[in-house]
């Protein structure tokens, strides 16, 4: 929905509006419970929804940490609802970036296997990796950089790997295509139409030497993606020659 008169302005009406779903999904996380709370947010006014936006994410972020929780239609509805939120306001906080960023890279990989995609449907791949990549785009001003730092080496690396995997192995073009573009975010060399973080010398070089550590491997799967499949398509294709550019 876009911005009308009929959406909710005012942060309070707005809390009091979402606080019995919030609350219901919390106590029950049910996909009717998520929808329900989707539906719901697209009343609020972008302005009013970056207020309460840590507020609304807790119950969408209790479902993806609790295992027993984790049903592929139930992670679907969330990640849809994660997205539509992170689409519309901007992540702040480093914690809020950096729990959301393992939560979605521990759905999308192998439970035994980080480096490797988990045996999911297209459809959840597909609403995980849009997610991801709102989540990237959501981060506001300097966060995002501490994504490159020493301590963050590991989940980084398991997270490149991950999206080569899928952009490499996946036998749906759209997984494919979206796994090849959530890399070009993480690389900071995203060529979409949105407003991007623009990273100083010092900052550029930063990232720039925490990403070699991962170059040869990049190099050469990215490398197998433009020469392999001939069937693969054109958009995987330029995805992939993209990454290589970046």
């Amino acid at each position: 929905m876009s911005p009308t008169m009929s959406q909710i302005n005012d942060p309070k009406v707005a809390f009091a509006y979402l606080r019995p779903a919030c609350v219901l999904l919390t106590k029950e996380p049910t996909v009717a419970n998520v929808e329900t709370l989707g539906e719901q947010l697209k009343e609020i006014h972008d302005a009013s929804l970056q207020q309460l936006q840590e507020y609304v994410l807790f119950p969408l972020r209790f479902v993806l940490k609790v295992p027993q929780l984790k049903k592929e239609k139930l992670v679907q509805a969330v990640a849809e609802a994660l997205s539509y939120v992170l689409e519309k306001t901007c992540v702040q906080s480093w914690d809020t970036l950096h729990d959301l960023f393992s939560e979605l890279c521990l759905c999308l990989c192998s439970p035994t296997d980080p480096g490797k995609p988990a045996d999911l449907s297209e459809e959840l791949k597909s609403a995980l990796l849009r997610c991801l990549d709102a989540l990237l785009h959501a981060a506001y001003g300097d966060i995002v950089f501490k994504l490159y730092e020493p301590i963050m080496l590991p989940g980084l690396g398991a997270a490149v790997s991950l999206l080569l995997a899928l952009g490499e192995k996946e036998k749906s073009r759209e997984v494919q295509a979206a796994a090849l573009r959530c890399l070009q975010s993480l690389i900071l060399h995203c060529d979409c139409t949105q407003e991007h973080v623009i990273p100083s010398s010092d900052e550029r070089c930063s990232v720039g030497s925490t990403m070699a550590s991962f170059l040869p491997g990049i190099a050469m799967a990215v490398s197998r993606i433009i020469t392999g499949n001939l069937r693969q398509g054109h958009a995987v294709t330029v995805r992939a020659i993209k990454v290589w550019a970046g």
